[in-house]
């Protein structure tokens, strides 16, 4: 498997919000689909449902990456999490 983790504090929403604590960690299978993944942010309740949907359908990082996404908000780390799954080897 692979993971990657983004850390919030490299958000735009961060500085919106005045919360630089946090993190999201994504991992997926040899075959680069979403398996899991932890969120440890100020809104993870309302984010962790992108990422049960993700595991539910067997997105693939790419599949996540390409949704669009809100830049100024801490659930753009999960497409930042997995552009970053994409580049990894």
């Amino acid at each position: 498997y692979k993971k990657s983790i983004i850390y919030l504090k490299d958000l735009p929403a961060c500085k919106i919000y005045n919360n630089y604590y946090g993190f999201i960690k994504l991992i997926v299978d040899g075959s680069n689909h979403i398996i899991g993944g932890t969120l440890f942010a100020p809104n993870a309740k309302s984010m962790s449902g992108e990422i049960a949907v993700a595991v539910r359908h067997h997105l693939s990082a790419i599949e996540l990456a390409s949704t669009p996404h809100i830049a100024n908000d801490y659930s753009y780390a999960i497409k930042l999490a997995a552009k970053k799954l994409i580049k990894k080897k």
